[in-house]
């Protein structure tokens, strides 16, 4: 695989493919994200990591190098290192459906191609962690409905968001 394929896959994965708004895995830490834009940013981030890891422990598992239960510890590992040095929401990490999602869709395919699709999932993730954040912010609580006030009327910028990512096929 070249480099431009590879970066075509990451940006695929990212945008037009992104795993929380098209896909819906790891939405709920998605709808829920609070906070400043930087410890979201870091977050994503190690999710990010996270899942390249996974991804990549996945691909060894379809080429027959690891069995599955070593695959899993060093996914565990990874996930408690890396959300250590990132955040104190380690196991959120490891048990996040982003990672799982991005493993489902990696069994099968090769290094490279898990690895490029695995650093899109964890960059799209972080994408709408911040669009989420974003949206909150700019949702004035006193021109929504007394019933769609919280969690309703986020489910509602969710679905907007979902369909213009849907535009980018």
């Amino acid at each position: 695989m070249d480099f431009k394929t590879f970066l075509l896959i990451i940006i695929g994965s990212a945008l037009a493919n992104n795993v929380v708004l098209e896909q819906f895995f790891g939405v709920t830490p998605a709808l829920g994200a609070k906070g400043s834009a930087k410890a979201l940013a870091k977050y994503g981030l190690a999710v990010a990591a996270v899942t390249l890891v996974a991804a990549l422990c996945t691909a060894c598992i379809s080429i027959g190098v690891y069995s599955t239960f070593v695959a899993a510890l060093w996914v565990l590992i990874a996930a408690s290192v890396i959300g250590h040095f990132f955040t104190d929401k380690y196991l959120l990490i490891a048990l996040n459906g982003v990672v799982f999602g991005t493993c489902a869709n990696a069994a099968g395919s090769g290094l490279a191609e898990a690895s490029a699709s695995a650093l899109g999932a964890g960059l799209g993730f972080t994408v709408a962690l911040l669009l989420f954040a974003g949206v909150e912010t700019k949702i004035d609580d006193k021109y929504v409905p007394a019933a769609f006030r919280g969690f309703p009327v986020r489910l509602l910028a969710a679905g907007i968001l979902s369909m213009a990512v849907v535009a980018f096929k």
